[in-house]
């Protein structure tokens, strides 16, 4: 799921694994070239669970292939 922000520029994308969901949020961008629905990725950074779900702010990412 893709969620830009109309106020501040941030792209917020809900990742899930099978397991669970974890929210990944990076600043200053309304989009990623690459970042669509439905895409594969690994994500790396610093969990926040300050907030009502859990929270990956600015991480480094990889895009793995896509299927086709």
């Amino acid at each position: 799921t893709l969620r830009p922000r109309s106020t501040a520029p941030a792209l917020e994308v809900e990742l899930y694994d099978g397991s669970g969901t974890v929210t990944v949020v990076w600043l200053g961008r309304r989009a990623i070239p690459g970042i669509d629905a439905g895409r594969t990725m690994v994500v790396c950074g610093r969990l926040t669970c300050n907030t009502e779900k859990p929270t990956i702010y600015n991480p480094k990412y990889e895009l793995k292939p896509t299927a086709g």
